[in-house]
């Protein structure tokens, strides 16, 4: 299985008795998913393959799945707790200015001082603006991804530059 996978959902539930499930979607567009023809479905145990969808819907709010070759509740249920992964070349492309989480975690964030703050771990998904997790040794910080903080990202130089407003790093 291939490395360059990008994980859009979760499968959370088992829906009826046809071998459907219920999907916590873990992408910025959950309508994705009616555009796929195919996914990489990976255990908690990393053990994955490749399954052609046979339908989508949506119900309450969440993305409803179907494969081919699962048409029972009890092969669904095998699929519990796996992850749906597309290859990272399947992305649809975002505005300028807007990034994938996996694409900063790793980068080292600097203020606009030159400090190295330490290392993007992890992003908070807040409701109205995205939290930066930087973590260096023991100390941890919540950098919030607003522009008057966030000054410049290179991607290619895998760094962030940082206007920390006061108290941040304290």
């Amino acid at each position: 299985m291939s490395d360059d996978l990008i994980t859009i959902g979760r499968i959370i539930k088992v829906l009826g008795l046809k071998g459907e499930v219920k999907v916590l979607s873990l992408t910025h567009n959950p309508e994705r998913f009616r555009k796929l023809l195919s996914v990489f479905i990976v255990s908690p145990q990393g053990k994955g393959s490749e399954r052609r969808i046979r339908g989508v819907r949506s119900w309450q709010g969440r993305v409803i799945l179907s494969f081919e070759g699962i048409s029972t509740s009890g092969e669904a249920s095998g699929l519990l707790n796996h992850l749906i992964k597309i290859p990272e070349k399947d992305l649809d492309p975002l505005p300028d200015g807007e990034y994938y989480i996996f694409q900063l975690i790793g980068f080292t964030v600097y203020t606009d001082e030159g400090e190295d703050i330490g290392t993007l771990t992890d992003v908070l998904s807040t409701g109205s603006n995205d939290v930066y997790v930087v973590k260096k040794g023991e100390k941890e910080y919540l950098i919030p991804a607003i522009k008057d903080v966030i000054k410049e990202i290179d991607m290619k130089g895998r760094r962030m530059v940082i206007h920390p407003m006061k108290g941040l790093l304290d």
